[in-house]
């Protein structure tokens, strides 16, 4: 359990764009850990965790495109029924709001990602790790 940066990547809805913006991050080998799309009909938002989020944000920048970050909290998983609920419970019992969150587990394996926005990340860090032992 960490507290990671998340990039919030606007861009235009159109054909195309994602590749760009994957090769613009690959050709400077900066590595897509975990990302969500999010569209409306014109524009795009990505969020994305990647591995080099300050050098990522001078490519994408470079590139025209207006990026911003935000702490989030990145959590390995069990891969379980009801760990996701656990971890809401626990954050809702100390008033902590999780405002949107993404993630994947595969099939057999003993542990999922999750990367989740929350109120007050230092805060959920903290509470999570004292109660939860994975």
């Amino acid at each position: 359990m960490e507290i990671v940066t998340q990039l919030s990547i606007f861009m235009e809805n159109q054909p195309g764009v994602l590749s760009r913006i994957c090769d613009a991050l690959g050709g400077h080998k900066i590595q897509i850990q975990g990302f969500s799309i999010v569209e409306s009909s014109e524009h795009g938002l990505i969020r994305a965790v990647v591995s080099d989020p300050v050098r990522a944000i001078h490519v994408l920048g470079e590139g025209g495109l207006l990026v911003t970050e935000r702490d989030i909290l990145s959590l390995k998983v069990p891969n379980r029924a009801g760990a996701l609920a656990e971890i809401a419970r626990l954050l809702g019992r100390h008033r902590i709001n999780i405002l949107y969150g993404y993630g994947s587990n595969v099939e057999r394996t003993r542990t999922g990602q999750m990367y989740l926005s929350v109120s007050n990340p230092e805060r959920a860090l903290e509470i999570l790790s004292a109660q939860l032992d994975y």
